[in-house]
């Protein structure tokens, strides 16, 4: 290292001591743990989603409890959503659409345990052969929304639709931004 200044050089002991000063303060840096706006996104979306499936899998331990003695049956499902479904004929009667008790003890249990979560409700019932409409096709999956909203859920966390193949009232739980 060179000095600008005639004939003047810094003493072996100095230079010995920028350099050490220099060598502490990058290695300073190294030792400090990264702040959050610095750490990799890669390494956080994994732990988001593991920790999105452990809830899931304790929600369906909680709502396992709180659904005991009623014909629901809880699925956890490979993309980590959770399914509850329950027979037709526990919900609605053929041809309406208003819930019936079982029904009803179920979604009262789905609305108090997702009341707090941020999850998407997807509600899915089976059409009804005598509906000519689909607006009256989708009046089930609609009416189970409908009591689940009347009971604290908002609506925009909720999609509905109807198939013609499965005799069950399906609500598909989700921690994904659609269901």
């Amino acid at each position: 290292m060179r000095f600008a200044q005639q004939g003047t050089q810094p003493a072996s002991g100095a230079r010995i001591g920028w350099f050490t000063i220099a060598l502490l303060s990058l290695l300073a840096g190294c030792g400090t743990p990264p702040t959050s706006a610095q750490r990799e996104p890669a390494l956080v979306t994994p732990m988001t989603t593991a920790t999105t499936k452990a809830s899931l899998v304790a929600e369906k331990q909680r709502l396992s409890t709180v659904l005991q003695g009623t014909p629901a049956v809880l699925a956890l499902q490979p993309d980590n959503s959770l399914r509850v479904d329950m027979p037709l004929r526990s919900c609605f009667d053929r041809g309406r659409a208003t819930v019936k008790p079982p029904l009803a003890k179920v979604l009262d249990r789905m609305a108090a345990s997702q009341r707090n979560e941020t999850t998407r409700l997807l509600v899915t019932a089976p059409t009804d052969p005598g509906a000519n409409a689909l607006a009256l096709a989708m009046q089930p999956a609609v009416t189970a929304r409908d009591y689940l909203v009347e009971r604290g859920l908002d609506a925009s966390r909720f999609s509905v639709s109807a198939v013609a193949s499965n005799p069950t009232v399906k609500i598909v739980i989700t921690a994904s931004a659609s269901p």
